[in-house]
């Protein structure tokens, strides 16, 4: 699991002369920094020796991640927002970030929210995952009543998503239209499915993702049949952090009665694509290619 952990977190440990590496989540976790943030590591790692010992103990590990100014130029964040250089950081970091206690959560939290980052304090950051991918799992019966908006977040100012089901249904569309609604305006999505496929279920998909978020430019594309016929599971593609897996259909969540969703059987999982995967291209009949991004330990 990644996280953006705030530098006086950091510090405040080092301090207090914790071990680097101790038993708690926070030295668990992989840290992720914005450049601008590694420029204020830096300034305090030349202040204190134990915070250099920190961080290449880190380093050591793997436990070091570092957003590119490419990366940040991809999306819209806030210009000269005093708390920027956390909110690009978390985002990239599995929407995660760690401050002190309550009175810093509370101050920051607005903003990181509208990019679907969680915001926790040190205390309540031990039920933290720390396990490697993937980051988030969810399993669903036709007992349960799982929303999709348990994993929207993820969507969250999302600016490119493509998505892929050979056997897409309609009954996929309520679940996607509560995605569509958290991407950022004029957000580009691209949906392939078969060409059996596509004028029925496809194009209702992308009506009720249209509706949710009328800024959208969304292309239907039917896969050609080699697509089709190597790639089984049903994928959505999330810029280049996320690969979401889903063993059934994505019309998994059901249909919505009585503001309750009718499940069906089927997992869902979250894998982290960000600095570590290996390439899948998929192909329209038309000759386009989508080149994506799935986990290399998948």
């Amino acid at each position: 699991m990644c996280a953006c952990v705030h530098l006086d977190v950091i510090q405040k440990r080092i301090e207090l002369d914790l071990p680097p590496l101790a038993c708690s989540t926070i030295d668990k976790l992989q840290h992720t920094f914005s450049q601008s943030l590694l420029n204020e590591l830096d300034t305090r790692l030349k202040q204190s020796p134990f915070f250099q010992q920190w961080f290449q103990a880190l380093q050591s590990k793997q436990r070091i991640r570092v957003v590119k100014p490419t990366d940040e130029a991809a999306y819209s964040f806030p210009a000269g927002h005093t708390y920027l250089q956390y909110l690009v950081a978390s985002f990239f970091g599995h929407q995660e970030h760690v401050v002190s206690g309550n009175a810093e959560k509370y101050a920051c939290q607005t903003t990181l929210q509208s990019f679907g980052i969680a915001v926790h304090t040190v205390s309540a950051s031990e039920t933290l995952r720390c396990d490697p991918n993937p980051i988030y799992g969810l399993t669903l019966t036709k007992e349960t009543r799982h929303s999709p908006t348990l994993i929207e977040r993820y969507f969250t100012n999302e600016k490119k998503v493509v998505i892929y089901d050979r056997y897409l249904h309609k009954t996929a569309a309520t679940a996607l239209a509560v995605f569509s609604s958290k991407m950022a305006a004029h957000a580009n999505v691209a949906i392939l499915t078969t060409s059996e496929k596509l004028a029925d279920h496809g194009q209702a998909c992308a009506d009720a993702m249209q509706m949710a978020n009328n800024t959208l430019t969304i292309n239907l594309a039917a896969a050609d049949y080699t697509t089709t016929k190597e790639v089984h599971d049903r994928h959505i593609f999330i810029g280049n952090r996320y690969n979401m897996r889903f063993s059934s259909g994505l019309d998994v969540f059901g249909n919505k009665i009585c503001n309750a969703f009718l499940n069906d059987e089927g997992s869902i999982s979250v894998y982290d694509v960000f600095d570590k995967w290996r390439p899948l291209v998929l192909k329209s009949v038309d000759g386009k290619k989508f080149l994506q991004r799935v986990s290399a330990c998948a």
